[in-house]
């Protein structure tokens, strides 16, 4: 939310390099705190299941899924971010795209064919997501440094 106020409040005065400048720090901010919430994941994972269920079943399966849940946290850092700049720049369009191509071409079929036909299984289904969400991730990222606020580029989209 705050990206979103920041880089709208900066290109509303009609300063658009402040407006980078907001957008360059909920960016760093924002993955700074997604990449520490990511190491607890990855630290935690042989014992924080164990905070939610007495099944050591559950535990080993949770085990296995942690290193993906931080990579996970960390791609949906920047994304949520970088979408919160876009928004704050009036710029939608780019985002669901880029969110259309992410999930519905690559995680989804990615995962469904990994997991059903592969016989990946749950790992399958979580690391299908976390390449679409990197995807997504990293598009909105460079979007942002190429074309938003600031930028030499104007940030619309054709047609946006």
């Amino acid at each position: 939310i705050s990206a979103v106020t920041r880089v709208g409040n900066r290109l509303g005065a009609g300063d658009p390099a402040g407006a980078r400048r907001a957008a360059t720090v909920a960016m760093a901010l924002g993955g700074g705190v997604m990449l520490v919430f990511a190491v607890i994941l990855i630290l935690g994972r042989g014992w924080l299941p164990r905070l939610y269920s007495p099944d050591p079943a559950v535990w080993a399966v949770s085990a296995s899924l942690l290193p993906i849940a931080a990579a996970f946290q960390l791609f949906d850092g920047l994304q949520v971010v970088a979408s919160g700049v876009l928004r704050g720049a009036g710029t939608t369009r780019p985002a669901a795209v880029f969110n259309f191509v992410g999930y519905y071409l690559v995680a989804l079929p990615l995962g469904g064919w990994w997991a059903l036909r592969a016989g990946g299984g749950i790992q399958a289904i979580w690391w299908s997501l976390c390449v679409g969400l990197a995807l997504v991730a990293t598009m909105l990222v460079l979007w942002v440094r190429m074309r938003g606020p600031g930028s030499q580029r104007p940030a619309h989209a054709p047609g946006s």
